[in-house]
């Protein structure tokens, strides 16, 4: 039985992603000036996908309905790329490699309870946290990610973690404090999501930072993670000996190669890295997107900062008492 409705599963998502790839076809076909202040075409094809159990790309199309920016054409089309993939994927789905058919139905939209994930063996280890960031997602809920290395393995974790109610999260994460606990990942190609199974009482061993010695480096590294997981939207890196500078209001980090890379980041963590630095070369951790690294940390003088906190996206009236206990 549960064999036949996984069958039945797929067969509903690869009609859907046909109709989206359709879609998309059709879009580009007419120009996405057609898409200019128009709400009729994303609402139909975002229940379209409802219904065809592709609530993760229903969430992504409401997103980009959402982006207003000047050069929004070429972020909506660079994710058109992202969604086409997918559907092409959908349509070679019994050719790919088990992990990438999983990693596929967790991008399109299949759930995975966390009741069920934690029955499987997790991997206990002193994890150091690098980042605590919080955001407001296209329905208006709250949620936390925090960025998490193991000492043993060496290994990232992501905690990402939900308020549709209010109720606040669990547990306090603070940038550069210690945490000991068992994590059970999720299942996916390049795995990266975590679920806490047990949390115990840290213990204060510095922790060695497996750390990309120039920029060169970690896009080597992200492009192999990109083979395993085509749809990963952010590549956690620790970039270590960088110089943070601020040219014609941008910021970027600067290596030993002089290589250069721009961060995308609020004024005030801008100016905090470019404070903690003082002109010499810093430890920043943060998510790469492809083409800017999103800061959410930086090690200096024997010190963490926390730039997530200021990179954070306010909070609804509703959840404000909330985030004030973290």
């Amino acid at each position: 039985m549960e064999n036949k409705s996984k069958t039945e599963r797929i067969k509903l998502m690869s009609s859907g992603a046909e109709d989206l790839e359709q879609w998309i076809l059709d879009l580009i076909r007419q120009g996405l000036a057609v898409l200019d202040g128009e709400t009729t075409l994303w609402t139909d094809i975002s229940a379209r996908m409802v219904d065809a159990k592709l609530g993760g790309l229903a969430h992504k199309l409401r997103y980009l309905e959402q982006i207003n920016t000047d050069d929004w054409p070429e972020k909506i089309l660079e994710e058109f790329g992202r969604l086409y993939l997918l559907t092409q994927g959908f349509r070679n789905f019994r050719q790919m490699p088990e992990t990438l058919q999983t990693q596929m139905q967790l991008v399109a939209g299949l759930t995975i309870r966390k009741k069920d994930l934690l029955e499987e063996d997790g991997i206990a280890d002193d994890w150091l946290v690098l980042g605590n960031w919080q955001g407001v997602n296209v329905d208006q809920a709250a949620y936390r990610k925090i960025w998490m290395q193991g000492k043993a393995r060496q290994q990232m974790a992501l905690l990402m973690e939900y308020d549709y109610t209010g109720a606040g999260f669990e547990g306090a994460f603070k940038v550069g404090e210690p945490v000991k606990a068992e994590l059970v990942y999720y299942p996916g190609g390049y795995p990266l999501r975590v679920a806490i199974k047990h949390r115990y009482p840290p213990e204060n061993k510095p922790t060695q930072l497996l750390s990309y010695e120039g920029i060169e480096d970690m896009q080597r590294t992200y492009a192999e993670a990109l083979s395993q997981n085509p749809w990963l939207n952010a590549f956690p890196c620790v970039l270590n000996q960088v110089i943070p500078l601020c040219h014609e209001s941008k910021f970027f980090l600067v290596d030993k190669k002089k290589y250069k890379i721009e961060l995308e980041t609020k004024d005030q963590a801008g100016w905090s890295l470019l404070s903690m630095s003082a002109g010499k070369p810093v430890l920043v951790f943060g998510e790469w997107k492809g083409d800017r690294l999103f800061p959410l940390s930086v090690f200096a003088d024997g010190q963490f900062a926390d730039l997530g906190k200021p990179n954070s996206v306010e909070a609804p009236k509703r959840f404000k008492q909330e985030w004030g206990r973290n």
